[in-house]
C-alpha cells in the first residue's frame, strides 16, 4: 500500500493537526449536529426530510473514517462540507428568547452512537496506532529514508500482529545489508503467517549468506513446497547443496530453476527478494 494515509481520518487529523486541529473538527460536526437536533421541531415536513438526507450521508462519512480516509480525499471531502453547508442553510424558526429545550431522543441516540464509536477506537487503538507507524515507515521507504526501518520496528512493537510492518522490517533491512535485523522482522512475520512461500525463501538465502547451511535448507525446502517452481528457491538450494558436497542433487536443481526461468542464470547468491503474494503492495519498487 503506498499510501502516507493511516485508513483513520480521525488518527490522521491529529497526526497532522494535532489534537486541538481534531478536537476542533469534532465541535464543528457535533455543533452543527446540535443545532439540527434543536431546530429540528421547527423546520417544515420537506425541509425535514432534506436534512434526514444530508445528515445521513455526513454520518456514512464520519463512520466510513475510521476504516479510511475519505476526509483527505476530494470528492468525498468536498461532498461533506457541501452537505455540512446545506445543512446549516436549512431554515428553522428561531427559539423564543428565554426558552429551554428538553434533550431529545435524536441527541441521545448520537450521545450513544459517539460512546460507541470511542469505545470502537479504543478497542482498536493499537492496530490502528501501528498502522500509522506502518503508513508512515512506507512513506520512508519511497524516499530511501532510513527513518522507515525504526518506524516498521516500532509498527511491530505496538502491534506484534502487523505481518505488513513485520515483512516491511525484514525487508528494509535486507537492502541495508543489515542481517540480524532483517531476520528479526522476517521471523515474527513467519509467527504471523507460517505459508508464506517467500518469507520462508528470504530466511534461507539471508541464513545461506551467513553460512548457516542447515537453517538456509530447511527455509529453501519448505519455499519449495509451498511454491515448487520457485526457480530462485531451486538455483539458491543447488548452490547450497554444491557449497555441502552434494554435486549432483546440487547440479540437478540448478538445471531445473534453469528451465523454469533461464534468466535466473546471473543472479547470485542473494541479489533479490521475491514479492510478498500475499501483500498488497510492491515492495521491490518495480
Amino acid at each position: 500500500i503506498k499510501t502516507s494515509y493511516t485508513h483513520n481520518d480521525y488518527i490522521q487529523l491529529s497526526a497532522e493537526y494535532g489534537l486541538i486541529g481534531l478536537v476542533l473538527f469534532l465541535f464543528f460536526v457535533i455543533t452543527l449536529f446540535a443545532r439540527f437536533d434543536r431546530f429540528s421541531a421547527r423546520i417544515g415536513s420537506g425541509d425535514y426530510i432534506f436534512s434526514l438526507a444530508l445528515i445521513s450521508g455526513m454520518a456514512f462519512i464520519l463512520i466510513c473514517s475510521f476504516f479510511n480516509f475519505p476526509l483527505f480525499s476530494m470528492p468525498s471531502a468536498a461532498l461533506f462540507f457541501i452537505c455540512a453547508g446545506l445543512l446549516y442553510a436549512v431554515p428553522g424558526t428561531p427559539e423564543p428568547a428565554g426558552s429551554e429545550t428538553p434533550l431529545r431522543a435524536s441527541t441521545l441516540v448520537f450521545l450513544a452512537a459517539a460512546l460507541l464509536s470511542l469505545g470502537a477506537l479504543a478497542l482498536n487503538i493499537k492496530p490502528i496506532s501501528a498502522n500509522f507507524y506502518s503508513g508512515q515507515a512506507v512513506k520512508e521507504n519511497l524516499i530511501n529514508s532510513p527513518m522507515a526501518g525504526a518506524y516498521y520496528l516500532r509498527a511491530l512493537e505496538i502491534n506484534k500482529k502487523d505481518f505488513a510492518a513485520a515483512a516491511g522490517a525484514g525487508l528494509h533491512f535486507f537492502y541495508k545489508n543489515d542481517t540480524e535485523k532483517s531476520i528479526k522482522g522476517f521471523m515474527p512475520a513467519l509467527d504471523i503467517y507460517p505459508y508464506s512461500a517467500d518469507i520462508l525463501y528470504n530466511l534461507g538465502v539471508i541464513n545461506k549468506s551467513l553460512g548457516e547451511s542447515g537453517r538456509a535448507e530447511k527455509y529453501l525446502l519448505k519455499s519449495l513446497e509451498l511454491h515448487p517452481n520457485n526457480a530462485l528457491a531451486l538455483l539458491n538450494l543447488g548452490r547450497l547443496y554444491i557449497d555441502t558436497g552434494r554435486d549432483n542433487e546440487g547440479a540437478g536443481l540448478i538445471a531445473q530453476a534453469l528451465r523454469l526461468n533461464p534468466a535466473v542464470s546471473g543472479t547470485g547468491h542473494i541479489t533479490k527478494v521475491l514479492e510478498f503474494k500475499e501483500t498488497t503492495y510492491d515492495i521491490t519498487g518495480n
